[in-house]
């Protein structure tokens, strides 16, 4: 005989032990929860209710896909489940699936799979217990018997690619149309966030993505403005005339916007305008609010900063080899003021941009410049505690992945905040070693430098960051967050 049964762990080291019980709880969205078990876990069925809730005796089956070690999900958790439900009578099918009106629908719930053990005689329950699974569902099949639904896993990084927004003249931003929405605008894990319109729907009516309809100008993301490319110039050399030539936004239309975090060098796409004497452009480094920029270089020449990163002009650079700074990647962006574009341009919104400006003798009309940036990437979440946190640069290889995370549909109240503070606080440790001239430097123990520019999926990137860094990321068993 196996002794009381008290905690998971006990019960599964026993030579002989109580029944184990995978119990699943789909959270509808429209706030229904559907309970079931493969034994009946109710009073009505002559069972006992499992924390309080009732669970019906319905699960025939339940396939759980195998977990491997540095999967290709990214993530070492259960990639999918298929749940098959004994339903003679319609009555899942009818009650949950069919109920429209009251918001009902299987397709998009919140599947949770949970290890618990039971003593049939007693009708008690282990102490503790074990999620093991956390997806969404899809929208299920039925026969004459049955209600099958699958559910992948909450992640779905496999499906998610990254970078998500590409250069076109929609604006890729949501625009909230209902005083519901609008009232999240200006909160930042908001997905109305970029778009910032707060204003009643009377005074702000909702917008139809071009730059016409925009009621936030200096939000707006899409890439309209063609640069300007007719007239005339003497050069000041020569004193010939030359036309001007420009390569606008055209040729990059469907390019990803890249994603940058850490310390480095980028070649970003860059529009051009070459006139008898300059050749200048307005360059897109990635998404997102930047560090810093700390080199600039055209074709081999380094540019002075004509501004600091939030716009203000500063001295000390040449005119004719400069950069400013257009946007540094705040989601409120403004229009170019310089030459030829006088404030008519693009605000770039939620975008890292610069101007840059050199002569034609570096950068000549005929090809187009090689631009190199050093910079530091965009900024993340930092946490000092589970509830206090900062949004700097850092190039902790935890906090890199955990902003990849919500870019690709978590929150961070699906993340075990702590267990993230320790572990970076891990790859934070200093370490000294020895450069090639034998020279003692010291570096953190890991970081990132990583720009996104082609698109590929979220499971491939955090895949290699992890195995670069030795990370492991797995569900907590008793919250299922990360």
């Amino acid at each position: 005989m196996p002794t009381a049964l008290s905690t998971i762990a006990i019960a599964a080291a026993q030579a002989a032990t109580y029944q184990p019980l995978i119990i699943a709880a789909i959270t509808l969205p429209g706030g229904a929860v559907i309970r079931l078990s493969t034994h009946p876990l109710n009073t009505t069925e002559g069972g006992a209710a499992y924390g309080g809730n009732s669970y019906l005796g319905r699960m025939e089956s339940l396939e759980i896909e195998q977990i491997a070690s540095q999967s290709e999900a990214g993530i070492d958790i259960v990639p999918q489940v298929r749940l098959r439900a004994s339903d003679p009578d319609a009555y899942l099918y009818q009650t949950y699936e069919r109920n429209a009106a009251a918001g009902y629908g299987i397709s998009g719930a919140t599947m949770t799979l949970t290890l618990i053990f039971h003593d049939v005689v007693s009708n008690t329950y282990s102490s503790d217990s074990r999620v093991i699974f956390v997806g969404l569902c899809d929208k299920p099949g039925l026969d004459e018997a049955h209600l099958t639904v699958g559910a992948r896993a909450k992640t779905a990084l496999l499906r998610t690619l990254l970078p998500q927004v590409q250069m076109q003249q929609r604006c890729p931003h949501l625009n909230p149309t209902t005083t519901a929405q609008r009232a999240t605008a200006d909160d930042e894990d908001s997905p109305f966030y970029g778009c910032g319109e707060i204003r009643d729907l009377a005074t702000a009516p909702p917008c139809k993505y071009t730059k016409a309809t925009c009621t936030k100008l200096n939000n707006r993301a899409g890439l309209e403005y063609v640069t300007p490319g007719n007239g005339s110039y003497r050069s000041y050399t020569s004193g010939k005339r030359f036309d001007a030539k420009s390569i606008g936004n055209e040729a990059r239309y469907g390019d990803p916007i890249p994603i940058a975090f850490g310390k480095l060098w980028v070649e970003p796409a860059t529009s051009v305008l070459a006139d008898g004497n300059y050749t200048r452009g307005e360059a897109i480094l990635c998404w997102g609010d930047i560090n810093d920029i700390n080199k600039v270089v055209i074709n081999d020449t380094e540019l002075g900063a004509a501004t600091d990163m939030n716009g203000t002009p500063v001295g000390g650079f040449d005119k004719a080899f400069r950069w400013h700074i257009i946007n540094r990647g705040d989601r409120v962006g403004s229009p170019n003021l310089d030459l030829p574009w006088n404030g008519n341009g693009d605000p770039y919104g939620s975008m890292a941009c610069i101007l840059w400006v050199v002569t034609n003798t570096v950068a000549p009309a005929e090809q187009m410049p090689r631009l190199r940036v050093l910079m530091q990437g965009v900024k993340v979440r930092v946490y000092t505690d589970t509830v206090t946190y900062s949004r700097t640069f850092s190039a902790n290889p935890v906090w890199v992945i955990y902003d990849i995370l919500i870019r690709c549909g978590y929150s961070y109240a699906d993340v075990d905040i702590q267990s993230a503070i320790d572990c970076a606080a891990f790859y934070a440790v200093t370490l000294s070693y020895l450069d090639a001239d034998s020279v003692t430097q010291y570096r953190p123990r890991g970081e990132v430098a990583l720009e996104i520019k082609e698109r590929r999926t979220a499971a491939e990137i955090v895949r290699g960051i992890r195995q670069a860094c030795g990370l492991i990321i797995d569900p907590c068993t008793t919250t299922g967050k990360l």
